[in-house]
């Protein structure tokens, strides 16, 4: 189910800043995924749907390294769940809102059923970037805006100005905001009380391996969305059966 990029395997978002390489160089293929029932059928009255992003049968993509080349003789990028990746196709989440592809990016008509960093139609026609299912204008990661700053709902100290997407000074060396806890080098909330589904929060070790990152919240706890088999990529999208999150997919 993502929708960016590919590398970058940090702390940021619990979903390890992650993307996948980016969404610039390398995108899923195909409009592969499914949503389903949980019994792996088709979604009806009352069955709770599951995702699987696995590639539907036939897609162009062959296991190799990076860079590798494809099953048609084509260039891909290796790496990531699903091997050899086509660079100028795109996996647009199919439960979510339509969606354009455009040079490789999926751009979404809103922003209600993606995650955060989504890219997103204005409503002049421009591109913006999901945060907390509203589509904001500017830069990915809010430009220089530093209550936004490098991601959504990413605060600065107080007094500190959003450099390219990063935080000077940034909170190793200035408190952060009050209600706002240090991780990394982003102020973030320390529990998902009273928050919206996707404001960032710090996870701890009983609910992810990354304890000391960025996590998500969804329904009042912070979550892991990077291996969160109920919270996959963003919240409530639920892995169906035979499938786990692996990098914000249902694989």
């Amino acid at each position: 189910m993502v929708l960016g990029s590919l590398g970058d395997d940090t702390a940021r978002s619990g979903r390890r800043i992650t993307r996948w390489p980016s969404l610039a160089a390398v995108v899923l293929i195909g409009c592969g995924g499914a949503v389903l029932a949980a019994d792996g059928g088709a979604p009806g009255a009352g069955a709770p749907a599951c995702e699987d992003d696995r590639p539907p049968a036939g897609a162009k993509f062959v296991e190799g390294g990076q860079p590798c080349t494809l099953a048609d003789g084509g260039m891909g990028v290796g790496g990531g769940g699903y091997g050899c990746i086509d660079p100028t196709a795109c996996n647009c989440l199919p439960q979510a809102v339509p969606a354009q592809c455009v040079s490789g990016h999926c751009i979404y008509a809103s922003c209600g059923e993606v995650g955060n960093d989504a890219e997103c139609r204005l409503p002049d026609g421009g591109t913006g970037w999901c945060c907390m299912e509203t589509c904001q204008s500017g830069v990915n990661g809010g430009g220089d805006d530093p209550n936004n700053c490098g991601g959504c709902s990413y605060a600065c100290p107080a007094e500190a100005r959003c450099i390219g997407s990063g935080c000077e000074p940034d909170c190793t060396k200035q408190p952060c905001p009050a209600q706002r806890v240090c991780v990394g080098t982003w102020c973030v909330f320390p529990d998902c009380a009273g928050q919206p589904d996707g404001a960032p929060c710090a996870l701890q070790k009983k609910t992810s391996p990354l304890s000391g990152s960025i996590g998500t919240c969804c329904s009042g706890t912070c979550v892991d969305p990077t291996y969160d088999d109920t919270n996959c990529g963003r919240c409530g999208a639920r892995c169906c059966p035979g499938t786990h999150c692996s990098g914000n997919e249902c694989l």
